[in-house]
Parts: C-alpha cells; sequence; structure tokens
C-alpha cells in the first residue's frame, strides 16, 4: 500500500515542496525589496532547500538589496 510517507519521498512531491518554498522567498523578498532582476531570481530559485530556509530566517535581518545580493553569492 502507498503511504503518504512514500509519497513524500517522491521526486515530485519534492519538487513541489521547493517551488512552494521559492515562491514564497520571491514573494517575501519582493514585498521587502520590490522587482528583482532575472540574474537575483535565478540567484533565489538555484538555492538548494537547507539555503532556502536560512534565507527565510536571514531576510528579516536584511536591509538592503546590496545585502541580499551579497548574502546571496556567498551562498550559491
Amino acid at each position: 500500500m502507498f503511504t503518504i510517507d512514500d509519497l513524500k519521498h517522491t521526486r515530485v512531491y519534492q519538487d513541489a515542496i521547493r517551488d512552494g518554498q521559492a515562491d514564497l522567498i520571491l514573494r517575501q523578498v519582493t514585498r521587502k525589496f520590490g522587482i528583482l532582476s532575472k540574474d537575483q531570481r535565478s540567484l533565489i530559485t538555484q538555492l538548494s532547500p537547507t539555503k532556502f530556509e536560512e534565507l527565510g530566517e536571514v531576510i528579516f535581518d536584511i536591509s538592503s538589496l546590496t545585502e541580499l545580493e551579497q548574502w546571496l553569492q556567498k551562498n550559491k
């Protein structure tokens, strides 16, 4: 029998979670700093799941787009 735990380990499920995380982070960053460049959006969407979580926490401490770019370059 296929359980919810089995589903959570599928690539489709993992991809859906990652897409949701990326969308949330992009909305938070856009709300805080305004429209992002394609390069900035690309750097964010290419973050690992661990780095997505880190950015979700540090976004409240980052005070400028320059600081965000520095964080992204350091953590890509």
